[in-house]
């Protein structure tokens, strides 16, 4: 009984170092910036906006309030492109934002290239499920907090102090234990679909997408600003992509795209 108490105690805290939860705090100077690009958007000086708020990205500040003005700025300049790898950043950590969804999805109504999404399987629909109803963190301290829920259950039982009736007990045990094995799947979903999440944006006004890696190539069809795939392959500055549904593929310059799929 002891070994066990005391395997499940270890196991708490084992838990609080292998799953920790990083958190993006502002710099006193951070603010300051910020509300200097904020002036500058406000005065209509969009380019010098973005320029401020890219400025504050590049210093590795993670904000999805950030990202979401940095989309705004350069929606306001044209360019979709780019607003719109900077909205689908501010999704990533603010899933439930309405304003920044709102703009993401006008931001693509004005692309040129429009795609039919596949069907996805079951282990993308769980993921894309989660991430529509939580961030990456707030889905891992969910799960961290049911296990401590669970485990101080079976503590108190196996200790013998009933916090709660004999009968209730047990369904909170089970309770509790089903909505922790619901969290830990879509976390799983989570991270394994994000390990090989590489969905870019195209940022150029127009790009030729070519056979092979290099302008010696065929050029097989053009994508325009704002078109989003998925990176297959890089090589040499060159990065291979796949339309949604992955039957559309070549290859484009690395600098022609935007990289969007791995930001937390």
């Amino acid at each position: 009984m002891r070994r066990f108490v005391a395997f499940i105690a270890f196991a708490q805290i084992a838990l609080m170092v292998a799953v920790p939860v990083p958190l993006f705090a502002q710099s006193p100077g951070d603010e300051d910036r910020m509300s200097g690009a904020n002036r500058l958007y406000e005065g209509g000086r969009y380019t010098e906006a973005a320029q401020a708020y890219q400025q504050l990205v590049d210093q590795g500040l993670r904000d999805s309030s950030l990202y979401y003005n940095l989309g705004n700025a350069y929606y306001k300049q044209g360019d979709i492109g780019r607003a719109i790898a900077a909205y689908l950043r501010a999704e990533k950590l603010a899933p439930r934002d309405t304003d920044v969804r709102a703009n993401l999805e006008l931001a693509r109504e004005q692309t040129v290239d429009l795609f039919d999404a596949p069907a996805d399987g079951l282990l993308v629909r769980l993921a894309d499920l989660a991430r529509s109803l939580s961030s990456l963190n707030e889905n891992a301290v969910v799960a961290l907090l049911l296990w401590f829920g669970l485990t101080s259950l079976l503590l108190a039982r196996l200790l013998g102090r009933q916090g709660m009736t004999r009968c209730a007990q047990p369904y909170a045990t089970a309770l509790v234990a089903a909505l922790l094995v619901i969290a830990v799947l879509s976390l799983g979903a989570r991270l394994y679909s994000d390990s090989s999440d590489r969905a870019v944006v195209v940022v150029a006004d127009q790009v030729d997408v070519v056979s092979g890696p290099g302008s010696q190539y065929l050029a097989e069809f053009t994508l325009h600003s704002g078109a989003e795939a998925d990176i297959l392959e890089s090589r040499a500055g060159w990065v291979r992509l796949a339309l949604p549904g992955g039957e559309l593929q070549g290859w484009v310059p690395a600098a022609q795209v935007e990289e969007v799929g791995r930001v937390r």
